[in-house]
């Protein structure tokens, strides 16, 4: 009986063609995490900028209130520093031979990009909603 019980314990179960497609995909996808994130930020600074020039030629001559011009222009300022800053290399001193550090260090770096990635979009988000009221307001 216990060598039935042997036996049965070293049986080894291979994985489908289903399970090894998602497993490399899962991997892939993490490796390709990083330079997605990048591309992002890079799109936020290019539709900052845009945003912060096209509104600094053309809001003075709409009925937004100056207040409310002000604040729009403060606000997409600060999503242009918050995605170029996103945009940074991260650097920190690691021994590349040892994977779990590696892994450490695309995982922070993933992280600290994201912060800025959603700081951006939400600072842009207020302003695209400061502006919204601001076109309200002028029209009653």
């Amino acid at each position: 009986m216990s060598e039935q019980h042997e036996e049965s314990t070293m049986k080894v179960l291979e994985a489908s063609e289903e399970d090894v497609f998602y497993a490399e995909w899962g991997r892939e996808t993490f490796k390709n995490n990083l330079t997605f994130a990048n591309e992002v930020l890079r799109q936020l600074v290019t539709l900052s900028s845009s945003l912060l020039g096209g509104a600094i030629a053309f809001l003075e001559k709409t009925n937004i209130p100056p207040t409310y011009i002000k604040v729009i222009l403060i606000f997409l300022f600060l999503s242009l520093i918050a995605s170029f800053l996103g945009l940074l290399p991260y650097e920190e001193v690691i021994d590349i031979r040892n994977p779990k550090l590696v892994r450490k260090f695309k995982r922070r770096a993933l992280n600290i990009i994201r912060i800025f990635l959603y700081t951006s979009a939400t600072i842009l988000s207020i302003a695209f909603g400061v502006a919204i009221a601001g076109v309200v307001i002028s029209e009653v």
